[in-house]
């Protein structure tokens, strides 16, 4: 909960006062993997709170509880830039923080050529479906 509402408070921080689009958003994903110990402290605990959560159901709630405040700083980030949430389909925020999570855990548990900025950027891409950019030339058959 402490490493929770810690992280929270500095992503809060981060985009108070941004107008809603893709400036907030950008903050918000580059509070979520900035460098520094506490970012690292913050992934490593929730990694063993979801990992420890699959046997113990008083751990489970903690986390749903902690993930809603999360998910409504996500939504708040995503202001504007995505439409509302279809009936039956799973939650723009739900989206984002498995994207985000995923290739997170991909940085700090290998030797994947990943960092904040690289993550950021495929986090926004994917949400707004925006097609890669790339200086490589791609050959196309005649």
């Amino acid at each position: 909960v402490f490493v929770s509402e810690r992280a929270q408070r500095r992503m809060r921080l981060a985009i108070d006062g941004i107008p809603p689009g893709r400036e907030r958003l950008e903050a918000l994903l580059d509070s979520s993997v900035a460098e520094g110990q506490e970012v690292i402290e913050t992934w490593s605990v929730w990694v063993s709170a979801y990992g420890e959560a699959m046997r113990l159901a008083s751990l489970r709630q903690t986390i749903e509880s902690r993930l809603n405040h999360w998910y409504e700083l996500i939504d708040e980030g995503l202001e504007g830039l995505v439409p509302p949430t279809a009936e039956g389909t799973i939650p723009w925020s739900w989206r984002f923080d498995a994207l985000l999570t995923g290739l997170a855990l991909q940085a700090l548990a290998s030797e994947a050529a990943l960092d904040g900025p690289r993550i950021r950027d495929e986090v926004i891409r994917t949400l707004l479906h925006e097609v890669p950019v790339s200086n490589e030339r791609v050959a196309v058959a005649p």
